[in-house]
């Protein structure tokens, strides 16, 4: 069995892995001889990644903070 570190760093690094992927193909969107786009889709394009990537990060400073607030004081 292996304890949470252990899968943290095992899930963090394939979930990174495929989400570094996904971005990448994201970009082969721009090939305008492949696609073709408006200037403002992709402005909504990144911002939606952007809020995304602003939740997840959230969440972990949600748990920091709460972590630290449930420490005993003096520590």
């Amino acid at each position: 069995m292996s304890t949470n570190r252990e899968r943290f760093l095992r899930l963090s690094e394939a979930r990174l892995e495929k989400t570094i992927k996904q971005i990448e193909l994201i970009g082969n969107l721009s090939d305008k001889t492949n696609y073709s786009y408006h200037p403002d889709e992709v402005d909504d394009l990144f911002a939606q990644i952007d809020d995304a990537l602003k939740q997840a990060k959230q969440k972990f400073k949600d748990k920091q903070k709460a972590k630290k607030l449930s420490m005993p004081r003096g520590i």
